[in-house]
């Protein structure tokens, strides 16, 4: 399976971070069990890596993340559930910043980066051309 990016947030000057695929799990009859990845972020002197893995549900949430913000809204995705979570909160200062998101972590649960991302009509397009391509691939 080539690399499936399912998110990238950009922030003001630069890339920030990054959710993505690179193996799936199937069964027996070849149905689609879970992918296999990593979340990546650079913000700054700040720079992390965590294994992720991520089933159906958890891409159909991360569409319900992408309605929520494309509204306005604070959203949250795997929130209180297990591994990576990413928690969005809208900006009082949306001429620089769209929203804050905080990344919680089983892995590292006393470090919890809260980093800025700008997210334009361009980018709203492709997230949702990423989380098809992730739809597609389940099946």
């Amino acid at each position: 399976m080539d690399k499936l990016t399912l998110a990238s947030l950009p922030g003001p000057d630069s890339f920030v971070a990054e959710l993505s695929f690179h193996s799936a799990d199937r069964g027996s009859s070849g149905s689609f069990q879970q992918f296999h990845g990593e979340f990546q972020m650079r913000n700054g002197f700040i720079r992390a890596k965590d294994s992720i893995w991520a089933d159906e549900e958890d891409v159909l949430a991360w569409q319900a993340v992408l309605d929520s913000l494309d509204l306005g809204q604070a959203a949250g995705w795997r929130m209180g559930e297990r591994g990576l979570s990413l928690e969005f909160v809208p900006s009082d200062d949306t001429r620089e910043v769209d929203y804050w998101v905080s990344a919680h972590s089983v892995t590292y649960p006393f470090v919890v980066p809260r980093f800025a991302v700008t997210l334009d009509d361009s980018w709203f397009d492709r997230a949702y051309r990423k989380l098809d391509r992730v739809l597609k691939e389940i099946g």
